[in-house]
């Protein structure tokens, strides 16, 4: 796969589809929500942002799909969502559906699970 991180900063793949990120931890990180931020700047607005893409999580042998993040037909380019939190070292990003075959990512977050009330 083309991979670049091109002059803004941000992460452009232009292969044919899927694209894949992998994110690692060198120890165990706890998650429970993401934030993804795609697409480019055009005519003052944000278009194309990846739509179908799937987060997936490493158990330790194997990959899972985290069920509230396998997305189809986005249009939000700061598309956010909350799943059942999990426990991993890896966890990756498969883009799947992209305007025109090309995947441009600003960012990618992670946060832990919300805090118990």
């Amino acid at each position: 796969m083309i991979s670049i991180i091109g002059p803004d900063a941000r992460w452009i793949g232009k292969e044919a589809l899927p694209h894949t990120i992998e994110f690692t931890w060198e120890n165990p990180v706890r998650l429970g929500a993401a934030r993804i931020i795609s697409g480019y700047y055009a005519n003052a607005a944000v278009t194309a942002p990846v739509q179908d893409f799937t987060l997936q999580w490493h158990d330790g042998a194997a990959w899972k799909d985290i069920p509230d993040a396998k997305i189809t037909a986005n249009k939000n380019p700061a598309w956010a969502a909350r799943f059942t939190p999990m426990e991993t070292k890896r966890l990756r990003l498969i883009i799947t559906a992209t305007p025109g075959e090309t995947s441009r990512i600003w960012e990618v977050e992670f946060y832990g699970p919300p805090a118990a009330k």
